[in-house]
């Protein structure tokens, strides 16, 4: 699916929207869109922001981008105070594009920022790594997911390698 939205729309995201793989939005043309509420709006295709053209996510609000996320021109990406945008893999950044970050950015391992300069990106927020667990264990009995689960491990990747019944 593709879609365009032009002019001089002001679109309000106010519950939770996921854009589906192989799925490209294009914002233009002095497009707004706010994610607001404590909506999540989740990128699982391609959202491009471009021609003057601009999204913010506010306070208790999220952006997730799982693929791709593009900006051009002078599009803009706004992560106000109190919001969180979660990056698991590109966000490019081009020309007079800007993406400014007074939330939270989250990158996971493997996830990349490419911008055309350093004018492309402001972060007077919190900048983190998503945490990569401390081990993998592997469970196969209801005894060792219970022994797994009250871990002192802060971070811990579980691998079920056969059923387990849970009484």
């Amino acid at each position: 699916v593709n879609v365009t939205l032009r002019g001089s729309a002001a679109v309000d995201i106010t519950s939770d929207l996921t854009l589906p793989e192989k799925s490209n939005l294009v914002l233009r043309d002095t497009t707004a869109v706010t994610v607001k509420n404590g909506a999540t709006l989740t990128n699982n295709g391609s959202l491009n922001i471009g021609a003057d053209s601009a999204v913010t996510v506010e306070d208790g609000s999220q952006l997730v981008n799982r693929f791709n996320l593009f900006m051009q021109e002078n599009g803009k990406l706004t992560i106000k105070e109190g919001a969180v945008l979660t990056n698991y893999d590109v966000v490019t950044l081009l020309g007079e594009s800007l993406l400014t970050v007074a939330g939270t950015f989250t990158a996971a391992s493997g996830s990349e920022i490419l911008k055309s300069s350093d004018d492309n990106w402001s972060c007077t927020g919190t900048y983190e790594d998503l945490p990569i667990p401390n081990e993998d264990v592997t469970v196969t009995t209801l005894e060792e997911l219970k022994a797994a689960l009250n871990s002192e491990e802060e971070y811990l990747c579980l691998w079920l390698r056969s059923a387990v019944a849970l009484d």
